[in-house]
């Protein structure tokens, strides 16, 4: 009886380090990978869980999936057709060069923030000094920064968009909502003066709603709209932006 017992226990084993193996193999598995000083570079067409690393670089490679994908001093490169819950970067720059979807939101501090879409954000994208370059992107939340500068190309912002000090330009873009230019906290007031932020609406382009808490100056192609808008501009009035 010893025996029988021991020979089921050892099939159901292997049995099960099969099964293990296949599901990581088939990329079923959701493995988390973390570290401090090493970078992370996952493999196409797998599936992970979280991705976390202070001081390295973290590698998306194509045709794969992560939850929440985070770092501190290190780049976050994301490849084309990638899945993610959320990005988040204290010093390095996000870049994505393909499709891309992040269910959650996207988030750094002083590194730049690049899609070359197509991609999907149905989040929010926020960044405190880094700049954000968007390419045929939509964003299902709202757009914030501090001091960084913004483009927009091919790009809807269903969410609005807030800035304080950072420059945007808008190429064949739209902003739903309030696109806000906040007033700067007394912390952010601190310093020399800082020039107006310059806001450019180009061909095509739409704002449903602006709103200026400080002086900024507004620019307008012709073929661009503006729903409305209230506050200080520079010059006294919206420019006209050059074809």
């Amino acid at each position: 009886m010893a025996r029988a017992k021991t020979v089921s226990v050892t099939v159901l084993s292997a049995a099960l380090a099969v099964a293990l193996f296949s599901a990581s193999a088939s990329g079923d598995s959701k493995t988390d990978k973390s570290t401090v000083n090493r970078s992370i570079e996952t493999q196409a067409n797998q599936t992970y869980g979280d991705l976390d690393s202070v001081n390295g670089a973290i590698d998306v490679s194509a045709n794969s999936r992560a939850e929440d994908v985070s770092t501190v001093n290190g780049s976050i490169d994301i490849a084309a057709n990638v899945e993610l819950r959320s990005i988040e970067s204290v010093n390095g720059n996000i870049d994505a060069d393909g499709k891309l979807r992040v269910t959650g939101d996207l988030e750094n501090v002083n590194g730049a923030i690049k899609l070359r879409g197509p991609s999907e954000i149905d989040g929010s994208i926020e960044t405190v000094n880094g700049s954000v370059r968007l390419t045929d992107a939509r964003v299902g939340g709202k757009l914030i920064t501090v001091n960084g500068g913004v483009r927009l190309t091919q790009s809807t912002l269903q969410g609005g968009l807030e800035t304080t000090w950072g420059s945007v330009t808008l190429e064949q873009s739209q902003v739903g909502g309030i696109f806000r230019v906040r007033k700067p906290s007394q912390l952010w007031s601190w310093g020399s003066k800082k020039s107006p932020p310059r806001i450019e609406v180009g061909a095509n382009s739409r704002i449903e709603s602006l709103v200026l808490e400080h002086e900024a100056e507004v620019f307008k192609h012709p073929s661009a709209t503006i729903g409305s808008i209230n506050g200080p501009i520079a010059g006294g009035g919206v420019q006209a932006l050059a074809q």
